[in-house]
């Protein structure tokens, strides 16, 4: 039998258990047409647009991957990369993000990230990129970078990225990243009200030694939508 102090401790252990798995299913995955949703308080939310150009024939690659010819009536679609804010990170939490962090080709976009401790946000994971939607053709596409955020801040413009792939293994030769800050304040406004104010943030180098960089990670499963 339990003792008393060690039945209080799996009391514990199993209101947290309980506790996490009911947040964990409030969440719900969005779905293509949904409405945009505001930063929650503990969000920040990324604006800004990624454009890929690709000049290389995919009928091949489609052949010889035995897909059918009707995944070309579909966009390239582009998923934006996870920050964790913790070592251990479940895949649920990671799917959830995502749900609401792919975007077609060319289509600005408006993700929510957990804040982290310090307001710095490291991007270090690459971006994947499904050219017409498929898992099948997916390549990844270089992020390494940090935006500091200043404390109060939640809507954050980080940029135009335009990235072109060459040759037979998509590799990126150039990367383009422009202002469009007010194509993007004025979606803001438009998406969210004029009581959203977009701030702009310069891209640096990523920091280490910085406690929101959290090192040793194993990214488990990714969820597509």
């Amino acid at each position: 039998m339990l003792n008393k102090s060690k039945k209080i401790i799996f009391s514990l252990v199993l209101i947290t258990l309980v506790s996490t798995a009911l947040s964990a299913a409030s969440k719900k995955p969005k779905k293509e047409g949904d409405k945009i949703s505001a930063p929650a308080r503990d969000e920040v939310m990324f604006i800004g647009r990624i454009t890929v150009h690709n000049n290389e024939d995919l009928d091949f690659y489609i052949k010889t991957r035995g897909l059918d010819d009707s995944i070309l009536e579909k966009k390239d679609v582009y998923y934006l990369p996870y920050i964790p804010t913790k070592k251990e990170v479940d895949s649920f939490e990671i799917g959830i993000f995502e749900s609401q962090a792919h975007f077609k080709n060319g289509d600005m976009f408006f993700a929510n990230y957990t804040a982290t401790k310090t307001g710095n946000f490291c991007f270090t994971f690459p971006i994947q990129y499904f050219f017409h939607g498929d898992p099948n053709l997916l390549i990844y596409l270089p992020s390494d970078f940090m935006v500091s955020v200043p404390k109060g801040e939640k809507y954050v413009y980080i940029g135009d990225f335009e990235f072109f792939v060459e040759g037979h293994d998509f590799g990126v030769v150039k990367v383009n990243h422009t202002d469009n800050y007010d194509g993007a304040k004025e979606e803001v406004r438009r998406l969210f009200g004029d009581k959203a104010v977009l701030s702009r943030a310069e891209l640096l180098p990523v920091d280490t030694e910085d406690e929101s960089y959290i090192e040793n990670l194993t990214v488990v499963t990714y969820y597509y939508y």
